[in-house]
């Protein structure tokens, strides 16, 4: 199962300008124009400014019972107060508008963080100051030259679990 909502056009820089991020938005279809960024380049063959669209990680889900409580608004106010509920909205548009693991913040408040333990594949961002979204990689990571894993690799996860923080 995927991310319904929040499987939308995203990119990976802001857009300054007027208009300029909700023309962008609204000419791709998207649903949040005010959360839409993008990466300026330049053509260097008509030296005109382009927008690139960098894909979204693909989040599923470990099963359908968390699947339908992150991607009901009541399910989750039911599950977790308002204030937590809030910021696991937002940790998932934060992963959602992500091109790979890499691009998600290490410093909080998102807080990206890899599992120490026996799942070496398994990370954690911050969801509120008691909870943690826990994922790992839909595939495994490929490691690098110092067998730490190549989180420029990955771009689809799977959600785990929410877990409070000791």
């Amino acid at each position: 199962m995927t991310l319904g909502v929040m499987q939308t056009v995203f990119w990976s820089r802001l857009v300054r300008g007027p208009g300029s991020a909700a023309e962008a938005a609204i000419s791709l279809g998207c649903a949040f124009p005010s959360l839409v960024s993008a990466r300026k380049t330049v053509c260097w063959h008509t030296k005109s400014l382009r927008l690139q669209r960098a894909l979204p990680v693909e989040i599923s889900f470990k099963n359908a019972k968390l699947a339908k409580m992150l991607n009901e608004e009541a399910q989750l106010r039911r599950a977790f107060d308002a204030g937590t509920a809030r910021q696991i909205r937002l940790r998932l548009a934060v992963l959602a508008a992500s091109a790979t693991l890499a691009d998600v913040p290490v410093r909080p408040p998102d807080g990206r963080h890899q599992l120490k333990g026996n799942p070496e594949q398994h990370f954690a961002v911050y969801a509120g100051p008691e909870r943690c979204i826990v994922f790992e990689p839909a595939t495994p990571a490929p490691k690098m030259g110092h067998g730490r894993l190549d989180l420029r690799k990955v771009a689809a996860i799977i959600i785990l679990d929410i877990v409070r923080q000791d």
